[in-house]
C-alpha cells in the first residue's frame, strides 16, 4: 500500500519539504518497499529529465518572425490589388459592352425616326437595346461571349498563380 503521494515524493526529490515532512517521508520510506520503488522510479525520471538540454532560439528569432509576418502581409496586399485590378478590367469590359449596346440602339432609333418626339424615341430605343441583347444571346453570340469570359478567367488565373509564386519566393528568400 502506498502511503506517500507522487506529489510528496516529487517535493522530496526537489528538496521542497520542511523538516517535519522530511522526517515523516524518511520514516515511511524506511518501512515501505512500494514507496521506495516509486521513489526510485521518480528519481530515474527526474535524472533523465535533467539530462535533456533545452533548445535555445537564435538571437534573431524575433526579427525573423516579424520579417515573415511583414512579407505575408505584403503578399496579401499584393493579392488584393491583383484581384481589384482583374475585377476592374472585367467591369470595364462589361461597361464597354453595355455602352456599345446603348450606342447601337441610339444610332438605330435616331436614323429611322428623326422627326418624332422624345417619348416616341423611348420605345424604339429600348426595342433596339432588346434586339442587341437578343443578338448577343444567339448560339453564336453565347459562344463568343463564353470564349471571351473563359479567356479572361484563364489569363487572370495565370497572373494570380504567378503572383502567388512570386510572393512565396519572396517569403522564402526572407527566411
Amino acid at each position: 500500500m502506498n502511503l506517500l503521494s507522487d506529489e510528496i515524493l516529487n517535493k522530496y526529490i526537489d528538496g521542497d519539504l520542511d523538516y517535519a515532512s522530511l522526517k515523516h517521508v524518511n520514516e515511511v520510506l524506511s518501512s515501505s518497499v512500494e514507496d521506495k520503488k516509486r521513489l526510485q522510479a521518480l528519481l530515474a525520471v527526474h535524472n533523465q529529465l535533467k539530462k535533456i538540454k533545452e533548445e535555445s532560439t537564435p538571437n534573431s528569432f524575433t526579427n525573423l518572425v516579424m520579417k515573415r509576418l511583414q512579407s505575408r502581409n505584403k503578399a496579401f496586399k499584393e493579392q488584393r490589388h491583383f484581384v481589384f485590378a482583374v475585377s476592374s478590367i472585367f467591369i470595364s469590359i462589361l461597361l464597354v459592352i453595355i455602352g456599345l449596346i446603348i450606342y447601337y440602339g441610339l444610332n438605330q432609333s435616331s436614323e429611322t425616326q428623326s422627326s418624332q418626339t422624345y417619348t416616341q424615341h423611348i420605345i424604339p430605343f429600348f426595342n433596339s437595346i432588346a434586339y442587341g441583347i437578343t443578338q448577343i444571346f444567339t448560339p453564336r453570340g453565347i459562344s463568343v461571349f463564353g470564349s471571351v469570359i473563359s479567356l479572361g478567367i484563364l489569363i487572370s488565373g495565370y497572373f494570380f498563380f504567378e503572383n502567388l509564386k512570386a510572393s512565396k519566393q519572396k517569403i522564402n528568400k526572407s527566411q
